[in-house]
């Protein structure tokens, strides 16, 4: 059987103790290590920061005497700006501050050409809009015209069509009359040919003997 708690007490009192032991050797050694490293970088940047102080000193003091502009400030707008910001100025600037005035105009005026292409841009757009809706709107009046000369075609057509209709059923209705008259007369012809034939029946029935004795004609030769 495992004693669980024999294991701990040796975790806790042995192998805890020495891990700590080592951690303290560690953080020492970690410390000084550290400490070592700034003063060495502390170093380099004081040194940096030295060279650069002096570089921008000599770049000073080279200006103010030469009067001469760095190479990305050789161009028409900024040179004209410099000249009337430096002969319009009362107090006495120095070159470095002229130049980080020529940046700021200088970024000054791309915000002010990005501006006004968003401008012509927008411009464009309701020029492009506007002649959208007025195809829209000329489509729109186009159609409205041809439905309304479909409609009044239409309407025609259909007052054509009534007045056909109506001639149609008048002549019908004046063909069935004739027919009816000529049925009527028919009617009448065939009673009279009716009596008359009943007359014919009833004269010979009653004549038959006469007609019996009578000879028939000779054939002519």
């Amino acid at each position: 059987m495992i004693d669980y708690r024999a294991q701990m007490d040796v975790y806790q009192h042995q192998k805890m103790t020495e891990y700590k032991k080592e951690l303290k050797v560690f953080n020492k050694q970690f410390e000084e290590s550290r400490k070592s490293w700034l003063e060495v970088q502390n170093g380099n940047i004081q040194i940096i920061t030295e060279t650069l102080n002096d570089a921008q000193k000599k770049r000073d003091n080279l200006y103010a005497v030469t009067r001469l502009l760095p190479k990305p400030y050789q161009y028409p707008e900024a040179v004209f700006y410099l000249y009337e910001f430096l002969s319009s100025s009362s107090e006495d600037y120095d070159i470095r501050y002229a130049l980080e005035r020529v940046d700021a105009n200088e970024m000054k005026r791309m915000m002010v050409a990005v501006i006004q292409n968003q401008q012509r841009q927008a411009q464009l757009f309701n020029v492009i809009m506007s002649s959208i809706r007025a195809e829209i709107n000329r489509v729109g009046n186009v159609m409205n015209q041809g439905f309304g000369q479909i409609s009044n075609a239409v309407s025609k057509l259909d007052s054509a069509m009534d007045q056909r209709f109506e001639q149609l059923n008048n002549t019908i209705s004046i063909m069935s009359g004739q027919i009816g008259e000529l049925g009527s007369v028919s009617e009448r012809q065939l009673s009279v040919a009716e009596l008359a034939l009943n007359d014919s029946r009833n004269f010979l029935f009653m004549n038959a003997d006469v007609f019996g004795r009578l000879k028939p004609l000779p054939v002519p030769k």
